[in-house]
């Protein structure tokens, strides 16, 4: 599930400087570089350019990196998620609140913001039959770990906007956890996480008689 900030009490830029995983200096508002945190939740459709260059700290209550289960990102996904039909996931990377994850630094291209992705499975031999691809500014990438690779944690860092999961075999059952963190600076891991289990499975066909089991 996701983890918004806070939604009470004092907000600092240092609060939110974790959240969003910028070791660096930032700003609360303007067009700079790095991003100022008005940019990165509140910029319009498309743009780095906030709708209003007027923020104050408490307008940030609630703020939210996450999942969303639909392109338009108004719906975040929980903790778990099963699919026994078909095998496929896909999630949206949004930045806003948990019913709106609209703002252009993610929707609907992603505009230079870095997306650490862990994702660990029960055993290696899982990744042969698992379809791992994200999303780089309208172009879908594979970014699963190579043939033979032997560890059941996969580290991966880009700047996507979606992922995709997909099971490759009819009958497997593969588990996966997966954690989605905000990296601003490319470094470091913001508090901002979203966790999810995820479990998948293609529906296997009895062929004597055409039912499914």
């Amino acid at each position: 599930m996701s983890t918004p900030l806070q939604t009470s009490g004092s907000i600092s830029l240092g609060n939110i400087r974790d959240y969003i995983g910028e070791g660096g200096r930032m700003n609360l508002s303007g067009i700079t570089t790095p991003y100022s945190a008005n940019q990165i939740f509140n910029s319009a459709v498309n743009t780095t350019t906030p709708s209003s260059n007027l923020l104050r700290l408490n307008d940030l209550y609630g703020k939210t990196f996450g999942i969303y289960s639909a392109y338009s990102r108004r719906f975040l996904y929980g903790k778990r998620f099963v699919n026994p039909f078909d095998g496929y996931f896909r999630g949206y990377f949004g930045l806003g609140t948990p019913s709106s994850g609209t703002s252009g630094m993610l929707y609907t291209q992603n505009k230079g913001f870095p997306i650490f992705l862990s994702l660990t499975t029960g055993s290696y031999f899982n990744w042969r039959y698992l379809s791992i691809q994200g999303r780089i500014r309208g172009v879908w990438y594979d970014i699963g770990p190579p043939f033979g690779y032997s560890q059941t944690t996969w580290d991966v860092t880009g700047e996507y906007e979606e992922i995709q999961l997909e099971v490759l075999r009819i009958g497997l059952s593969i588990q996966i956890m997966l954690e989605a963190y905000p990296m601003a600076d490319e470094r470091t891991r913001g508090s901002g996480v979203h966790n999810m289990d995820i479990t998948l499975e293609i529906f296997e066909e009895d062929s004597s008689s055409g039912l499914i089991r």
